[in-house]
């Protein structure tokens, strides 16, 4: 007859605020008969992995601090008590913006649009005209001088996020 070992709490739990549109939870591996992890958010299991794997993907979608906790699973023994609790959320990529139009110019010779942010991570928007990237800026309007005169000018705008990327295109105006 043998007796198993209950495992230990896990320790040196994280949760990665660097990802996009998810939280990277890591941890250190248990002692004892460990036959899988459970990772809790907020107290709600969201995912189970095995004994040799020490990280698990979280995808809340939603841009808010969880607290999340693991707890070390034997079939043999009872389960580890639950980590202390590590604090973490996911960065939300940068997304289209909306409501791209064109605003009366103070002078005839330029054109000046805004749009609104769509959310997200964004730490800069580009303009784009005529299918070319023509500026990049922080502000959510953008005058400029056309280079062929009057005419048509195609924008579009797009936000973008220092870790996650560019979003798609905005409609574009004409």
């Amino acid at each position: 007859v043998s007796v198993g070992e209950p495992p230990s709490i896990p320790t040196d739990v994280t949760a990665s605020d660097s990802l996009c549109d998810g939280v990277s939870v890591s941890w250190s591996a248990s002692t004892g008969d460990v036959d899988g992890y459970d990772i809790y958010r907020d107290d709600v299991l969201v995912g189970s992995v095995a004994g040799d794997v020490l990280q698990y993907t979280d995808q809340p979608l939603d841009n808010v601090d969880h607290t999340y906790t693991v707890v070390a699973v034997s079939t043999e023994c009872d389960d580890s008590a639950p980590s202390t609790g590590y604090t973490g959320h996911e960065v939300a990529a940068a997304e289209v913006p909306t409501g791209l139009a064109q605003i009366q110019p103070e002078r005839c010779d330029s054109i000046e649009v805004c749009w609104t942010s769509g959310g997200g991570d964004v730490d800069f928007f580009k303009v784009y005209v005529d299918g070319v990237e023509m500026a990049t800026t922080t502000e959510t309007c953008y005058t400029f001088e056309p280079t062929e005169g009057a005419g048509t000018y195609p924008v579009a705008v797009s936000a973008v996020s220092n870790e996650c990327g560019e979003s798609a295109l905005s409609g574009s105006i004409d």
